[in-house]
């Protein structure tokens, strides 16, 4: 696991928001009405946890370098613009996962994903990446989730980012599963 400070950010959306964000269309309010699952069963925040890299680029001008999330339930790299995000103390009544990569796998993706957005000619061919890149914290990213009742009598949910207000795509619903996965598996 890896050993550095997490930081939690703030969660800017109310459930409210996020129950008006993920309601669906007319259709299918008078379909869902019928069957009596229009309303949300529950409505939580959660946190999921990304690692924050820094790679030091020679010959590209960012004095503060290049910023990579590493998505440890995806398994997945994004380039982030600013480390500035709203953080905020570790809340009270906290819903977080661990962070389950070790460090060798989560520079091995961060790489990886660097070497995509070169083949993709984002970045220079001349620019070169430092050795090793520093693991700056883990973020603790709010989402909303939305719990309601399935047509079939189960439990369906959506995901609602907690600093956008905006309805999340299929990967991060995958991350979010197996987080769940992970968590039961560990606790048993």
């Amino acid at each position: 696991m890896i050993r550095v400070p997490a930081v939690w950010v703030e969660c800017l959306v109310s459930p409210a928001r996020a129950h008006s964000v993920v309601r669906p269309g007319l259709t299918r309010r008078v379909f869902r009405r019928l069957f009596s699952c229009h309303q949300p069963l529950k409505i939580e925040t959660i946190w999921l946890p990304f690692c924050l890299l820094r790679f030091r680029l020679e010959d590209y001008g960012l004095q503060n370098g290049f910023f990579i999330l590493v998505d440890g339930y995806a398994r997945l790299a994004r380039q982030m613009d600013s480390a500035d995000l709203a953080r905020t103390d570790r809340p009270e009544a906290v819903n977080e996962f661990p962070y389950p990569l070790d460090e060798e796998e989560t520079i091995e993706i961060a790489r990886d994903y660097l070497y995509t957005l070169r083949m993709a000619r984002v970045l220079p061919s001349g620019v070169t990446f430092g050795q090793v890149p520093t693991i700056e914290q883990v973020i603790q990213y709010p989402f909303l989730v939305v719990y309601r009742r399935s047509i079939l009598g189960g439990v369906t949910f959506d995901l609602v980012d907690g600093l956008s207000g905006k309805r999340v795509g299929a990967l991060v619903g995958q991350a979010f599963i197996a987080a769940l996965h992970r968590r039961n598996t560990d606790s048993v």
